[in-house]
């Protein structure tokens, strides 16, 4: 195993010396990584300590070991298998989980059923996605909607769209600090929908990726994470903003602004907000993601195009 984890695996064998530990995410399952990226570790609770240990509703926290940053998540058994979220197709064994129990292999059993149902998970995702397609055409069209809140939820849809892209064609799920990447890499491989590709990435307007945009952006999400509820009832906002902050920083250093743009747009994506929340912080969430309002004719066809590249890649797919 790298050396360069020697001191994670030090910190879980101190503090959870007794749970079974792995580490995911593109620190373990790609090659690509970079120094801002932090490690995602999965510790399984005995059903014993899930009264025990004191987490946030998402159950998980952030620690700072050594410069690198973990994020920890405490799952137990029947989370591990059964939340869609926790997608892992490899891992690295930081505990020797085999030695520790010996029951099967949770972890093991967890990767299996992963590689088993991600097509399934990613069709369930492109279904929802069409029904709320339709729904939104419709409150646009009866007038629920304005046109600020309206072009809010195109871009949302749009980057809806780009995951399913990365999960149908790159096999993989979108890695928000390599999303750039991933695109990349599904256009070079796919030639027969690189322009549906280039139709998505032009509605998230990605050509107005520079320093002032981003950091207004960032100004405006850190706002929302200091002076608003907790998104997703995140308990380590300061913590998230640390985090937040140290990937930027790094983007922008190194005149990646194109991967720092679509890195805020998916942190806003992953909170799963709901349509009061959209609806009580819309101007915010609009310096956010940088919404340029659209009229309400080009919205009806931009959002029929998304529904029908949808449409196109299930046909195609399945």
């Amino acid at each position: 195993m790298s050396t360069e984890i020697n001191d994670i695996i030090d910190f879980l064998k101190i503090y959870y010396p007794e749970n079974e530990s792995i580490l995911v995410g593109c620190r373990a399952e790609t090659p690509i990584s970079y120094e801002c990226c932090e490690y995602d570790i999965i510790v399984l609770q005995k059903e014993m300590e899930k009264s025990n240990i004191k987490k946030s509703k998402k159950n998980y926290n952030i620690y700072k070991v050594n410069e690198k940053t973990l994020e920890i998540y405490f799952l137990n058994k029947e989370e591990l298998m059964y939340n869609a979220d926790i997608n892992f197709k490899n891992y690295i064994d930081v505990t020797n989980s085999v030695l520790k129990s010996n029951s099967e292999n949770d972890f093991e059993r967890k990767r299996h059923y992963n590689k088993e149902n991600f097509n399934t998970i990613t069709k369930r995702k492109s279904l929802k996605f069409a029904l709320d397609c339709t729904k939104v055409n419709k409150l646009i069209i009866n007038g629920t909607l304005d046109q600020r809140l309206s072009s809010l939820y195109l871009k949302m849809m749009s980057f809806n769209v780009l995951e399913l892209f990365i999960q149908l064609f790159h096999n993989d799920s979108p890695r928000p600090t390599h999303l750039k990447y991933q695109v990349n890499q599904i256009k070079e491989n796919n030639l027969r929908i690189k322009e549906s590709i280039d139709i998505v990435l032009d509605y998230l307007q990605l050509e107005r990726s520079n320093i002032s945009t981003i950091t207004r952006s960032e100004k405006s999400l850190f706002f929302l994470l200091n002076h608003t509820k907790h998104l997703n009832h995140h308990k380590h906002n300061h913590k998230v903003r640390e985090m937040l902050s140290s990937k930027l920083n790094y983007f922008k250093n190194q005149s990646m602004y194109v991967d720092a743009f679509l890195l805020i747009q998916g942190f806003i994506r992953m909170q799963n907000l709901d349509a009061n929340y959209i609806k009580n912080y819309n101007r915010l969430l609009n310096q956010i993601l940088d919404i340029q309002v659209k009229e309400k004719t080009i919205l009806l066809k931009e959002i029929e195009t998304l529904f029908n590249i949808n449409k196109s890649l299930i046909k195609n797919v399945y």
